[in-house]
């Protein structure tokens, strides 16, 4: 079995499971900051919390057990989180980042051969921890809260409920999107030269389309990937599950066989490119590169869990119609 490495991790806290997969949450910022911030603040939207720090992890745990609802595995997952100062102006800022601590290929179970799975997916699938690190690092923005430099002084909203006012940003719509970043909405492919991590292709390759090649990002070499990256409108997911799903969900945003856009700007965005559904999808989608304020995770999460079906994710879904059970009232499960 072949392993990279990408990050370690300390301290944990362990979020509640539900039917599909257990979270842990492993808490690495120092005292008085981040997820241990100390500053008084009064509960919001169902979010207990008396400080910021416990909002913070509240918020963080919810988000959990909403995608521990989604994905099943037999494997706990656990994400390394932590607050630090990340990229931020007056207009624009970093709002977060994560992605899986380790790759690995040729395991115990893994469906295809030579190919990268995220960490916590190979977990999954091979049914025991290949690893032994945390599945998923993730980093938030601890400059954004209380801040007349970042944003004009925008905040963190750490309510439960979707009900966040104008000049706030969803905390938990935030953590979805990360967490799903570290299931496997990544990649492992150099975008700037289209080369491929230890020359073989990660399962997000494989099911990377263009239109124009009429190949697979596993089928090019690397001059061609690295044009690809910044084919707008022509860049693909060519998974079943997510096709079948678009074709319901989305009014815009697909190729005219329904497969949806990935996001390939014709200047190449790292951090943002390829690894987001493509901003003409509408309605708006938890994956594109700019979330949405209108977007609500504990309704929906569109297409995304049929995208990480189509890369091997066990999905909970006791009726089989490409809907996880949580959101679409399957008897006999937790629903919202």
């Amino acid at each position: 079995m072949k392993r990279l490495a990408f990050a370690a991790a300390v301290l944990t806290l362990s979020a509640q499971v539900f039917a599909g997969a257990n979270f842990i949450i492993i808490n690495t910022d120092s005292a008085g900051v981040g997820f241990n911030d100390t500053t008084p603040v009064s509960p919001i939207g169902g979010n207990t919390g008396t400080t910021l720090g416990e909002q913070r992890l509240i918020a963080f745990q919810f988000a959990a057990d909403l995608w521990g609802e989604v994905v099943d595995s037999d494997v706990t997952i656990r994400v390394s989180a932590s607050f630090e100062p990340l990229f931020c102006t007056s207009g624009s800022a970093t709002l977060g980042s994560a992605g899986p601590s380790t790759i690995h290929s040729d395991f115990s179970g893994a469906p295809l051969l030579s190919t990268w799975y995220p960490q916590a997916l190979a977990n999954s699938l091979a049914g025991s921890d290949v690893s032994g690190q945390p599945d998923i690092n993730a980093s938030f923005n601890g400059d954004i809260d209380f801040n007349n430099s970042c944003l004009f002084n925008t905040n963190w909203y750490y309510g439960l409920d979707n009900n966040h006012p104008g000049n706030s940003i969803n905390f938990l719509n935030t953590v979805m999107h990360e967490i799903a970043h570290g299931l496997g909405f990544s990649g492992f492919t150099n975008l700037s030269n289209g080369s491929l991590q230890g020359g073989i292709p990660g399962v997000f390759a494989r099911l990377t389309f263009d239109n124009d090649l009429g190949l697979h990002w596993d089928e090019m070499n690397n001059s061609q990937r690295a044009s690809s990256a910044t084919n707008s409108g022509d860049l693909v997911w060519r998974g079943s599950n997510a096709m079948v799903i678009a074709f319901f969900f989305l009014s815009n945003g697909t190729d005219p066989s329904g497969f949806p856009l990935l996001y390939a700007p014709g200047n190449l965005e790292l951090g943002s490119s390829v690894y987001h559904w493509d901003t003409s999808v509408s309605p708006n989608a938890l994956m594109e590169p700019n979330l949405s304020g209108n977007l609500d995770v504990t309704e929906t999460l569109d297409l995304t869990p049929t995208m990480l079906r189509d890369m091997g994710w066990p999905i909970v879904d006791q009726d089989d119609d490409l809907t996880a059970d949580i959101y679409d009232n399957c008897p006999d499960v937790f629903n919202l």
